[in-house]
Parts: structure tokens; C-alpha cells; sequence
């Protein structure tokens, strides 16, 4: 049986094979192609990409705001989220926080990015303190925070369990830039990387069991939220087989769509 793929066809004509085939339908078969899906669609169905949240996927408000994103990773609505509080503006792809008490996102449910390539796009003034991923209560609660002075900036992890608070700082201090750019942090069993743009930044050593995060723009508290832009956030998990294509696929795609240049 013969199978027509008429997806370059400008018209189909009378006594045609492929009218023939629409007409009769007995011994040739016309398969509908694909039209249109999301260029990393392969990615998300295998699982090689559990979280993908963007504008592309955001529900919005009368007024053009965000207040709820769609998971369209391979974890589905699990890792859907919404925004609590004032809704988020979209302005050029980016959600725009306004840090103090205005809106953040939460997951519906933490995720652990231990064993995960987390990656993020982001433009910020780097403020020193500012929360930009957060868990609260029960623990284990977590953040990951700037620190930043005159020499430059580091990211700072925080964990705490029964009280007692566990920091890792990507130390030494590394030099940042306020434009839009991507981000992305690697965290394995012990050890850790950071990159900037394709380019490592920084490694780290841990002794995190796990690194849940909840939500996006706020840390464990309420005191120093995330004052910025945040674009497309995607988590491919490091030990499926199809990761590495997936992380060059999805981090070729969102550079592009963002206009960042990779290393």
C-alpha cells in the first residue's frame, strides 16, 4: 500500500493519485502530516525534558498578564504553576517581577533539580541578596541568591533542615552582565556546575541529598524577592539518553528566540 505525504502539495488534481486516494481509499492510504508542533516536541514526549515553561504557554489576564504557565515538558501538569499575587507583565517573552511583595510563581509541586541540567533565562541587576528560586516550609527549604559587590557576583545555594542551614557559595565572585542572558546550573551527586551563556562560570562541590524548588522570583521567605525578567525555564533530566541532544536542542532554541549569543 502505497503512502501519499502531501505536505508539498499546492493543489490536487482530478484522476490524481492522491484524489484518487482521498476518493476511493482502498488501496492507497493518505496519512494527515504533522503540521505546526513545538520544535522540541521529540524532547518532551521521551521525558529528556521534564519541565519547559515559557510564554509560549502562558495563560494570561484581561489586561495581557500572566497568572498561570502550562508544563509542556514531558512531567506534564505535575510541574504546571501559577503566579500568587499581583499578575506578572510579559514583555518580550520575559515575566517581569517587580521584587517586594508583587507576584512570583510556584510549581504545582517542588522540584528537585539534583541530577537535573537546570536552565533559565534571565535578565537582572544582579542586586546583592535578591532571592531568585526558593522552597519555604517544610523542609527541606532552599534558595538560590546573588551575592554581589564591587568585584563581581557569585550565586549562593541555601539549604536548610531541622534549623540547621547548609550554604554552598559559587565562590570565587565571577563578572556578570545586567543584559538578557542564559543560565544554567548542572548539579550532580557531590559536585556541580554553572554556566553563563554556554560557557562554564563556575564549579561547586555539595553534599545536598536533594535541592527541591518551588518557586520562581522568591526564596524560602518572603524578604528579598527577585526583581527582574525571567524567560523561558526548562529542566532536562542528566542521566536520560537523549539529555545532551536535548540540552543543545533546547539551549540552541531559546538562545535564538531570546537573541543571546552562545559561547
Amino acid at each position: 500500500m502505497s503512502v501519499l505525504d502531501l505536505r508539498n502539495a499546492s493543489r490536487l488534481f482530478y484522476g490524481g493519485v492522491e484524489a484518487q486516494a482521498l476518493y476511493r481509499g482502498a488501496d492507497l492510504l493518505w496519512t494527515k502530516p504533522t503540521v505546526g508542533g513545538h520544535p522540541l516536541q521529540p524532547y518532551f514526549d521521551s521525558g529528556a525534558i521534564l519541565i519547559y515553561l515559557s510564554d509560549e504557554n502562558a495563560t494570561l489576564d484581561a489586561s495581557g498578564n500572566v497568572v498561570a504557565l502550562q508544563n509542556i515538558g514531558g512531567a506534564g501538569g505535575a510541574f504546571s504553576a501559577t503566579v500568587v499575587g499581583n499578575a506578572l507583565p510579559l514583555v518580550n517573552g520575559m515575566l517581569q517581577f517587580s521584587g517586594g511583595t508583587g507576584g512570583y510563581v510556584q510549581l504545582n509541586n517542588a522540584a528537585d533539580i539534583r541530577g537535573v541540567d537546570f536552565c533559565w533565562i534571565m535578565q537582572s541587576p544582579w542586586t546583592n541578596g535578591m532571592r531568585l528560586f526558593g522552597k519555604p516550609s517544610p523542609d527541606p527549604q532552599t534558595d538560590i541568591r546573588f551575592d554581589t559587590n564591587a568585584s563581581g557576583t557569585n550565586l549562593t545555594l541555601r539549604r536548610v533542615v531541622g534549623g540547621t542551614t547548609t550554604l554552598v557559595s559559587l565562590s570565587p565572585r565571577f563578572p556578570y552582565t545586567t543584559a538578557k542572558g542564559l543560565f544554567r546550573m548542572s548539579m550532580g551527586a557531590t559536585a556541580g556546575n554553572f554556566f553563563q551563556n554556554g560557557a562554564l562560570a563556575r564549579t561547586f562541590g555539595h553534599s545536598y541529598a536533594n535541592f527541591p524548588l518551588l518557586d520562581l522570583g522568591k526564596g524560602l521567605d518572603t524578604s528579598s524577592r527577585f526583581n527582574g525578567g525571567i524567560g523561558d525555564v526548562f529542566g532536562v533530566l542528566s542521566d536520560h539518553p537523549q539529555a545532551a541532544a536535548a540540552l543543545t536542542a533546547a539551549q540552541i532554541y531559546v538562545a535564538a528566540k531570546h537573541g543571546i549569543t552562545l559561547a
